[in-house]
């Protein structure tokens, strides 16, 4: 499919509710812009801006421009300039979230969007300059490798990658089903670097895992939230009502987020009637309010969530908390509370640019800041005692 006939899929994927963690998933075996099974809500609107643009006002710029061209000892490829003018400005806002694509960049992730793709299957993020492993995807190569979340990956191929953008980082790391790629991984807390040799695979992503635990308490881990995340939660809650759950952990921790209307649509699965989150602009007047017709669930819920729960993660968990009366178990949450659209430009390069912001039902911005836990739980080595606290609140509850 040619890339210009994508226009309108791309059109498709804005309002693309993503965290700086989710990035580049693309090119590590994990879907970072997914279809909804039902159509997207129309794109935010556009704000005004007083007056036209200057030519004047771009003086300098062509200048200076005019100047490199003519004068620079080397050659100098006109659209290398202006791809790095293009960066420069959207580096400039001090967004993370606000990115420009190259056309290999957004054919790539139309590609991996619409059809088969393999990949490790881990969450990354550029922190501090290092690459690192925001969680490994459940069931991948990665998880089974034994990459942890905090991990920093220093070599790929043994290429040293420290100062290397998500995006480069990721074209090196993806690659064909049954090649191996070589990681030398930083763990926090140790001194020696670890390395690790990983087949690439066919990644098939679920992220919605249930369970039924002891004395009717029901627990439900939710991954991130792709295009299948609120018809998969949804069976699953139904599936454990009926089978008699008197209580839900709904485990958050570790998921970077995702789709703003699978965030939505999970909300109005289990939030009670009324808001699940507000939309704002810039100067926080609310565009959209998303709302709940639920009627609010007769059993306790705590949610279990932790530095890398962030986004679409945050909304639902912050939803809970503000609305049902959810108490939050674990670790402050990541603090990622903007809204992006997905663009594309006329050469079918792209750019992803902050749109809005969110509240909690109750009016809390918690961008930057992250949800404060009800009940702060430090994770133990070889066993979950965030889960346990889980468990031992609502069995209290239960009495």
């Amino acid at each position: 499919m040619p890339v210009r006939s994508t226009k309108t899929i791309i059109l498709v994927l804005m309002i693309l509710f993503m965290s700086n963690l989710t990035s580049f998933l693309f090119g590590l075996g994990f879907k970072e812009a997914f279809f909804a099974p039902d159509p997207l809500p129309p794109p935010l609107p556009q704000q005004e801006v007083e007056g036209e643009l200057d030519p004047e006002e771009m003086a300098l710029f062509f200048e200076v421009l005019e100047i490199i061209r003519n004068n620079y000892v080397d050659d100098v490829d006109i659209k290398d300039l202006e791809e790095g003018a293009i960066r420069g400005m959207l580096e400039v806002l001090g967004d993370p979230q606000t990115n420009y694509f190259s056309q290999e960049s957004m054919e790539d992730m139309i590609s991996r969007t619409l059809g088969s793709y393999s990949g490790i299957g881990i969450v990354i993020d550029s922190q501090d300059s290092y690459i690192t492993v925001i969680s490994p995807i459940k069931g991948t190569p990665a998880e089974r490798a034994g990459l942890l979340p905090g991990d920093r990956i220093i070599k790929v191929d043994g290429r040293d990658i420290v100062g290397m953008s998500t995006s480069e980082a990721a074209s090196l790391m993806r690659g064909p089903k049954g090649e191996e790629v070589t990681l030398v991984i930083q763990r926090p807390g140790e001194e020696s670097p670890r390395e690790y040799i990983i087949v690439r695979d066919d990644i098939k992503m679920e992220s919605v895992f249930p369970e039924m635990l002891e004395e009717g308490i029901g627990y439900i881990f939710v991954s991130n939230f792709d295009s299948s995340t609120g018809r998969e939660f949804r069976d699953a809650l139904e599936g454990l009502e009926k089978a008699g759950m008197e209580g839900l952990i709904l485990d958050l921790r570790d998921n970077p987020g995702g789709l703003l209307d699978q965030a939505i649509s999970v909300g109005q699965a289990i939030v009670p009637r009324g808001p699940i989150t507000h939309v704002v602009d810039g100067s926080g007047s609310v565009i959209k309010t998303h709302y709940s017709s639920q009627e609010k669930k007769d059993y306790p819920i705590v949610v279990l969530v932790n530095e890398y729960s962030a986004s679409a993660a945050e909304i639902v968990a912050g939803a809970l908390q503000d609305s049902h009366g959810a108490l939050l178990v674990g670790r402050r949450t990541f603090g990622k509370a903007t809204v992006q659209n997905l663009e594309d430009l006329s050469d079918s390069s792209g750019i992803r640019y902050t749109v809005a912001r969110y509240l909690t039902p109750e009016g809390r911005n918690i961008h930057g800041e992250g949800l404060e836990p009800d009940y702060v739980v430090e994770l133990q080595a070889r066993t979950d005692n965030q889960l346990e606290k889980a468990l031992s609140l609502l069995k209290e509850a239960l009495r």
